[in-house]
């Protein structure tokens, strides 16, 4: 109860940040990091209510999808790195279904070619024009890029130690064995999501110490020393002031808004509001309720 109460002190309360600069600074920390796990475990409930139905479905796609995109007759052979298949050449695989793709403007005509007498594979896989290319010695494919280059080919050249035998068959003994996994492979996925999300709002720690820095030189530095906070005060401060922009960075992603650079400008206005109910209290004035 007592950790709800400072949350909400930090989104909005002039006494509470008026006594500020009283507590200690492990204080402030250990609330910070008694937000974050708050934040992450919350955040990591409402993904995994959604996670394991969508890990169930989405093995019960790749079900249909094998069957009707993988002939039951091909078998791709990678030995030493080289590959081979049992059936004429070039073998061209069409896109399946759940692959739509929508966001492509030019969307490549086939999903999957295996060629192996390709020589180069970044002609070929335009010339087949085909997201993925499969050679005798590599693999190439390709990727969205955010530039205005479009999209971006790979080449991956296959490992000697490369050794495999691909086939529909095998492919539905994957998805079964992972449907019977599927209760440790949840909770695991859950966890790492949990150590990922909370390693990363830790890791604010770091961005908010140069923030707090930024404001401190520009904004307190230059004031006589009666109107001036200590860098570890702003930085306290600054721990509290984190928490509505994070509040708000996550409720506008969840809104699907890209909002850039809202959790700085929004943690910086924060702490800019409260910071003269800061120094009001080291002058020696005290903020009513």
């Amino acid at each position: 109860m007592k950790s709800i109460n400072k949350i909400k002190n930090s989104i909005y309360n002039p006494v509470f940040y008026n006594t500020i600069s009283q507590k200690p600074f492990s204080q402030a920390l250990v609330y910070y990091l008694k937000f974050i796990s708050i934040l992450a475990l919350v955040l990591t409930i409402i993904i995994s209510i959604f996670l394991v139905p969508a890990l169930t479905r989405g093995l019960d796609i790749l079900r249909v999808e094998f069957t009707n995109t993988f002939p039951a007759e091909l078998e791709i052979k990678i030995a030493e790195g080289e590959t081979s298949i049992n059936l004429p050449e070039p073998y061209i695989i069409s896109w399946p279904r759940a692959f739509g793709l929508t966001k492509w403007t030019n969307k490549p005509k086939s999903f999957f070619v295996i060629d192996t007498t390709v020589v180069d594979p970044l002609q070929s896989i335009d010339d087949y024009d085909t997201y993925v290319l499969l050679t005798k010695e590599s693999l190439a494919y390709r990727q969205e890029t955010n530039s205005d280059l479009g999209q971006q080919i790979t080449v991956w050249q296959m490992d000697e130690d490369v050794d495999l035998v691909v086939n529909q068959a095998g492919l539905m003994s994957l998805i079964d064995h992972l449907n019977r996994y599927l209760f440790i492979i949840s909770p695991a996925l859950v966890f790492i999501f949990f150590v990922g999300l909370w390693l990363g709002l830790l890791s604010l720690l770091l961005w908010l110490f140069l923030i707090v820095a930024l404001l401190w030189l520009i904004y307190l530095w230059p004031r006589d020393k009666e109107n001036r906070l200590s860098y570890i005060t702003l930085y306290k401060t600054a721990l509290y002031a984190l928490t509505i922009g994070l509040l708000g960075k996550i409720l506008f992603i969840a809104l699907g808004i890209n909002f850039p650079f809202l959790l700085s400008l929004v943690t910086m206005v924060i702490i800019l509001i409260n910071i003269p109910l800061v120094i009001k209290n080291q002058t020696g004035e005290v903020v009513g309720e």
